[in-house]
């Protein structure tokens, strides 16, 4: 692969190529310049839903890629918060006000996407 040539040149040569966009140690604010791409418009109703989670763990996985890449197709920003989230150590108390809008359809979409979990 010629790519994984030039990167390993670069990493021996001591040169650090730019972060990748989906690089979870790097902030995707911070791989953005510090902004977070505006909302594409989507109608929501043509995307396919995932099933609902039942609360099985041999499903989890499964379910959870599913309901990411939804999420994801609904709006570049969730592909970004989740791995954001999924890179941090410790508890989120603050996430940037460009997110807030995003928090009520999550909440929606978990709402009617999981059941029979406590």
């Amino acid at each position: 692969d010629p790519e994984r040539g030039a990167r390993r040149r670069r990493r021996d040569e001591g040169e650090r190529p730019a972060p990748s966009p989906f690089d979870a140690s790097v902030p995707a604010t911070v791989q953005l310049g510090g902004r977070v791409p505006p909302a594409p418009q989507l109608d929501v109703r043509l995307l396919e839903r995932p099933k609902a989670y039942i609360g099985e763990d041999e499903g989890w996985q499964a379910w959870k890629s599913k309901a990411e890449s939804y999420m994801a197709s609904v709006d570049v920003r969730y592909e970004i918060s989740i791995c954001e989230a999924e890179a941090e150590t410790t508890s989120i108390v603050h996430m940037p006000s460009e997110y807030l809008p995003l928090s009520r359809f999550l909440f929606a979409s978990l709402i009617s996407l999981v059941e029979g979990v406590p």
